[in-house]
């Protein structure tokens, strides 16, 4: 999309290969300010001046609407960075983050690893070439390290899968801690049972059986 005028189409901003001047970006702002329907925002082949960075920013520190943000090839150095890692620590909506085909390197790479040990809510990161090397790559692992909640890795970071498997079961740990606790108080449970598996499940059981009695074991361990 590179008409002046931007439009959400199900749920999704896109705009394609322009010069986002500050008369647009501030309209990107106010879409992001005003549009309650706006989940997905994806700047691909665009470049801005670094007041416009900030301004995108600032809007999507406060957002609580975006889940998905995409920067493909957005010239985005080290400074830039600088600005969306300051993003990441105050916004706590983003799921998805994906910043390819820039210049972020090991010096850039180090500002996003520190927001990550921040963020508890991003579940998904892409950094395709990005010239990272191998210290970049090493403040990125130890980030990770940190952050229970991102499950999935896009990026040249061969032993990232160990971390992605311990979160991934970490938050089967959690959600079985919470249908624990919703059957205890007697409430609707079925759909976490989609979620999770038998194992877990009939750990709950055990749990329940012990602590309530065979009415919540019997909804426990019903399909």
């Amino acid at each position: 999309m590179n008409a002046l005028t931007e439009k959400v189409e199900n749920g999704k901003l896109k705009i394609v290969d322009t010069k986002l001047y500050p008369s647009r970006m501030d309209r990107i702002v106010k879409l992001l300010r005003d549009d309650s329907n706006l989940t997905s925002l994806e700047l691909s082949y665009c470049t801005m001046d670094l007041p416009e960075m900030q301004k995108l920013m600032n809007a999507l520190a406060g957002n609580s609407t975006v889940k998905t943000l995409r920067l493909y090839d957005c010239d985005i150095w080290p400074k830039e960075t600088t600005l969306l890692s300051d993003m990441l620590k105050r916004n706590s909506t983003l799921l998805t983050l994906v910043v390819c085909y820039n210049h972020i390197g090991n010096i850039g790479v180090r500002y996003l690893a520190d927001a990550l040990s921040y963020n508890c809510t991003i579940t998904s990161v892409t950094f395709y070439s990005n010239n990272i090397g191998v210290d970049g790559k090493r403040y990125l692992l130890q980030s990770l390290r940190m952050n229970a909640s991102i499950l999935k890795y896009f990026g040249d970071l061969p032993q990232i899968q160990t971390i992605l498997i311990r979160n991934s079961r970490g938050l089967k740990a959690t959600r079985a801690a919470a249908l624990c606790l919703m059957i205890i108080q007697r409430r609707d449970e079925s759909s976490w049972l989609k979620h999770i598996g038998k194992d877990v499940t009939r750990l709950i059981a055990k749990m329940v059986w012990q602590t309530r009695g065979q009415r919540e074991w019997l909804c426990a361990v019903k399909e």
